[in-house]
């Protein structure tokens, strides 16, 4: 089970640049509760249970050459 803290962990390790990251919490006429319950997304433990998706976009590091 990956969460989104063990997830923002895991690109800390990583060599990859967090360009942006957004959480998508529930909400339309599907889920009337999540649009009421938006603010929960940035309480840190809470934000588990609102979010529906986490879209995360990361740079490649740029690999330099020594070479001349």
């Amino acid at each position: 089970f990956m969460t989104i803290r063990r997830f923002n962990r895991l690109l800390k390790e990583l060599s990859f640049e967090v360009r942006h990251q957004e959480q998508i919490g529930f909400g339309g006429s599907t889920f009337k509760l999540g649009r009421m319950v938006r603010g929960l997304a940035n309480v840190p433990v809470l934000n588990e249970f609102s979010t529906s998706a986490l879209f995360t976009v990361l740079v490649k590091p740029e690999i330099r050459d020594n070479k001349t």
